[in-house]
């Protein structure tokens, strides 16, 4: 009882933060709206409903640590409003994108080369192991790495881009085609968030410009898809085990109990990870660069992220086990409270900067970057990403691609004023 009540706070001080918060930026898709919901939700439907299904509850302490946290994040937006008081101004989000649909055929058969590269690499592994080799850690593992692991982070830009510029014009079924194709790429890697992600970015960059009441109308259609797209990648596991049954209770039963601990497990494990500040070398935080020194040196060694920003698989629910804590319980378990609330300002700071720098460039690429950064606030209930290349080869990918899309376009423009 006394959990659900802590939740029950959680719930009615986020409100009256996210109420206050509309007053100056009305604007759903705030770095504050988007982290403190989930956690919220999630934080509620495991104390009144989850638990009477033998889950943990979400305790009292997880609550207050993560009140404190989106506390933060809150006076952090609201310091930068009060300090930068130009009023937002909504942008039109297909004229910023609109001029790249000029390069469709450039990227049509861009998209095909890494679809075909990437579709050889798949058939290859699955000709020497079978169809039952999908879902199991070693075809993920295969897939992660070597050039099938770079091109698949290049077809998450270019599925975004080909989207987003090409939404307000007729599309031919070569474009669906493409579009699903690339889909499929990303899904390949058989890890969910990968193409959540770009469903994420699209969704916030396509919406950002919608008033507070169709952003709020949005919300349903996105967690429908997010839930669709969970219990179709484990439809695919379960075909490729031979498995299937529509008519079997079971399957379902064992498909939606991997759904509530994939979305609940994170509060409910981030309990244990309290317990365990200081347990990770300080460095655990900067793993990508010190991979990426190492391939530049030539040095053959790399660092598994997992090991050093995940206290191990811990019980969620019987037979249920998850091995993420939150990105809090991240920074937590490497440096304690100093580091989980130095690295909540920080990371908000930045967010709430390319927020309201995304209304006044109308620039393509800041808008990229405050998704991006919307979608790892939105998935703080889950895991920190900072610690993955993945986050930095998309941005880079997408850096890459609209400087080069900008080059030309300017190159065209002074060439017609000549």
């Amino acid at each position: 009882m006394i959990e659900f009540l802590s939740s029950v706070i959680l719930f009615l001080i986020v409100l009256v933060l996210t109420i206050w918060e509309k007053r100056y930026y009305n604007c759903l898709f705030t770095p504050f709206n988007v982290t403190a919901w989930p956690f919220v939700i999630i934080s509620l439907v495991v104390n009144l409903l989850a638990v009477r299904i033998k889950f943990l509850p979400v305790s009292v302490r997880v609550n207050f640590f993560i009140l404190i946290n989106l506390i933060i994040i809150w006076v952090v937006g609201y310091f930068i409003h009060h300090f930068n008081k130009v009023p937002l101004q909504r942008i039109d989000i297909y004229a910023i994108f609109s001029p790249f649909k000029i390069f469709r055929p450039f990227l049509i058969v861009l998209s095909w080369i890494v679809i075909v590269l990437v579709g050889m690499r798949v058939s290859a592994i699955l000709s020497k192991e079978g169809l039952t080799y999908i879902g199991t850690a070693k075809f993920e593992k295969m897939m992660i790495v070597g050039y099938s692991a770079h091109l698949s982070q290049l077809a998450k830009v270019l599925l975004i881009v080909l989207v987003l510029s090409i939404w307000n014009s007729r599309k031919t079924i070569l474009d669906y085609v493409t579009i699903f194709a690339l889909a499929l790429v990303v899904l390949s890697l058989m890890v969910k968030y990968h193409l959540i992600w770009v469903i994420l970015i699209i969704f916030f960059i396509k919406n950002l410009n919608l008033p507070y009441q169709k952003q709020l109308r949005k919300i349903q259609a996105i967690s429908l898809m997010v839930v669709l797209i969970f219990i179709l990648n484990y439809l695919i596991l379960i075909f490729s085990w031979k498995t299937f049954s529509a008519a079997n209770p079971k399957m379902w039963n064992f498909i939606f109990s991997l759904l509530l601990n994939y979305l609940m497990s994170g509060p409910i494990v981030l309990d244990r990870w309290l317990d365990l500040a200081y347990t990770k070398p300080w460095w655990s935080l900067f793993i990508v660069p010190m991979n990426m020194i190492n391939v530049v040196v030539g040095d053959p060694e790399r660092i598994n992220a997992v090991k050093f920003v995940s206290a191990g698989w811990l019980r969620v629910a019987p037979g249920l086990y998850s091995n993420v804590g939150t990105s809090y319980g991240v920074f937590y378990i490497i440096g304690g409270l100093p580091l989980t609330f130095l690295s909540t300002i920080g990371i908000s700071f930045i967010s709430y900067l390319v927020f309201t720098w995304s209304y006044k460039t109308k620039d393509a690429i800041i808008i990229f970057l405050n998704a991006l950064f919307l979608t790892l606030g939105i998935l703080s209930f889950f895991g920190q990403y900072f610690t993955l290349l993945s986050t930095y080869e998309i941005t880079f990918f997408y850096i890459i691609l609209i400087c080069f899309f900008k080059f030309i376009l300017k190159v065209k423009s002074l060439k017609g004023a000549v």
